[in-house]
């Protein structure tokens, strides 16, 4: 296997990646296939899959081919403006030969449906086709946004200074309820650490500072990348973990990757 994944790279302008296991995730073998081009190859890079019959890689192959059919039909039946199918358990193969810790989630998902860019339908007030890179005036202080709606508002702003120490409490209103966004808007804050690598905090509309937003951080590389601020590939750090993102550029569709926990269970009666 020529590891193309994480950040021990050791593709060398290679024209063929090849998984050992199915990847679960296919924003995977995009991931392999980009950063062989972004390495020197020009080409077309092949990415093969070695799939024995009556295996668990099998079994996965079908569940992606199924999850992708599914959301096919959401989007012709009901024609929502995206619909995401996501599948969430144990890898049992990877926990056996030791790489994934015991009762470790793998998530995979099929997403169709694009993000939204044009600002009325975002929607934010604005002129143009896209509001990117946008100056607006908040509090007395002039910063630059980009607009993005992942089928929810999202106003992405770029600082100079790291978000750690970031007033998020006092700026976060004054952005969620600011006269340009009739709906209101989801405010993500990022500092790009690198070309693949982000910290990025995160204020929702309605609820305060999150310590993860799905979309939101999809909406921040979608953004990051318009601004040419960073690749397509991203690793994003938030308050309450990593995500990964991915922006492809052949179906136009973005990708997350991340880890799954438990948060709470519990009990109800009902009448």
């Amino acid at each position: 296997t020529i590891g193309a994944m994480g950040t021990g790279l050791t593709l060398t302008s290679a024209q063929n990646v090849i998984f050992l296991d199915s990847p679960w995730n296919m924003a995977l073998k995009a991931q392999a296939e980009d950063r062989a081009h972004r390495i020197g190859t020009k080409g077309t890079v092949n990415i093969i899959t070695l799939v024995c019959k009556n295996t668990i890689d099998e079994r996965i192959e079908e569940l992606v081919e199924k999850k992708g059919q599914i959301a096919d039909a959401l989007m012709e039946y009901l024609q929502p403006q995206g619909a995401m199918v996501v599948v969430e358990a144990e890898h049992m193969c990877m926990t056996m030969r030791g790489i994934k810790k015991p009762g470790s989630k793998t998530i995979t998902t099929a997403k169709r449906g694009d993000f939204l860019l044009k600002p009325e339908l975002v929607p934010v007030i604005g002129e143009g086709d896209m509001l990117v890179n946008e100056p607006i005036m908040v509090d007395g202080t002039e910063y630059r946004m980009t607009c993005v709606s992942m089928g929810n508002p999202h106003a992405v702003v770029f600082l100079d200074e790291d978000v750690k120490n970031l007033e998020i409490e006092k700026i976060g209103p004054k952005f969620e309820n600011h006269e340009r966004f009739p709906e209101r808007v989801n405010t993500e804050f990022m500092y790009v650490l690198d070309r693949n690598t982000m910290n990025l905090r995160v204020w929702e509309r309605g609820s305060g500072e999150t310590w993860a937003c799905g979309t939101g951080t999809c909406a921040s590389v979608v953004a990051s990348v318009l601004n040419g601020l960073t690749e397509r590939n991203v690793l994003v750090h938030l308050l309450g973990g990593d995500l990964e993102i991915l922006w492809d550029e052949k179906d136009n569709h973005v990708y997350m990757t991340g880890p799954a926990a438990t948060v709470f269970d519990g009990e109800i009666e009902l009448p």
